[in-house]
């Protein structure tokens, strides 16, 4: 349609802006390849593709992520390596102590600053393995002589989000760790009900830098391996060739 006072074939520069814009516009677009037949195939890909898109995008959004999963953690091949070792070996406990161990000071029980400070002291070994581990079904707890368990949970859950790991903590004068140990058991039992998990003596590893709390694990029957302050890497070998 033309504006009075022009002909058919004489049109203003805007009535030429204006008819191109429309010819661009996607529903002319649309229009214009559903009137020709040989079209409709490419016309019927394109809106197919963009439907799949659609449900893919819904799909991916809404399902939960494992631990790691394009969570822009980048997961060591040694750690994954000694993740699959303990499930290879029947372990799905691993029972960590927490001065000295998975951090790398001593508290003493008497932490006094935030449990964010206290979070940049986790060794990077156990961010690794531990998120390597909980990917492939592992559960995790903490077992340490310190009474700072609400402390300890805030650090874990810092680091960990998303993951339920028990904080069983007090001094025991007979030294060792198997209470402890039991007690997180059946906190996690407990949580994960739904489950059809049996956790025993024989399914659970403890890892400490205490020597005498893993020769009191050994003794019960628990798998143990003593963490080295100094060379915190070596655990990872140490899981891989570990023998129950």
């Amino acid at each position: 349609q033309v504006d009075i006072g022009t002909t058919g074939n004489e049109m203003t520069t805007q009535q030429k802006q204006k008819r191109r814009l429309l010819h661009h516009l996607p529903g002319r677009r649309i229009l214009l390849l559903l009137q020709r037949k040989s079209s409709l195939p490419l016309l019927f890909l394109l809106l197919f593709g963009g439907f799949i898109g659609i449900v893919f995008f819904a799909w991916s959004s809404g399902r939960p992520r494992k631990h790691g999963e394009r969570s822009g953690i980048t997961l060591d091949p040694k750690c994954t390596a000694a993740a699959s070792s303990l499930v290879s070996s029947g372990i799905n406990l691993l029972a960590l102590d927490f001065d000295e161990t998975i951090i790398d000071l001593h508290t003493n029980g008497i932490w006094n600053d935030t449990p964010n400070e206290l979070s940049t002291h986790v060794r990077p070994v156990f961010t690794c393995l531990l998120n390597a581990a909980m990917e492939r079904g592992l559960h995790v707890a903490v077992v340490t002589f310190s009474e700072q368990e609400n402390l300890i949970s805030n650090v874990m859950e810092q680091k960990f989000p998303g993951h339920y790991i028990p904080v069983r903590g007090w001094f025991d004068e007979e030294g060792g760790k198997q209470v402890h140990i039991a007690e997180a058991t059946k906190d996690i039992m407990s949580h994960m009900q739904e489950e059809d998990i049996i956790m025993s003596e024989q399914t659970t590893m403890l890892i400490d830098d205490d020597r005498r709390n893993i020769d009191i694990a050994v003794d019960k029957g628990y798998p143990a391996i003593a963490f080295d302050p100094d060379n915190p890497w070596g655990l990872l070998e140490n899981i891989r060739l570990f023998r129950k």
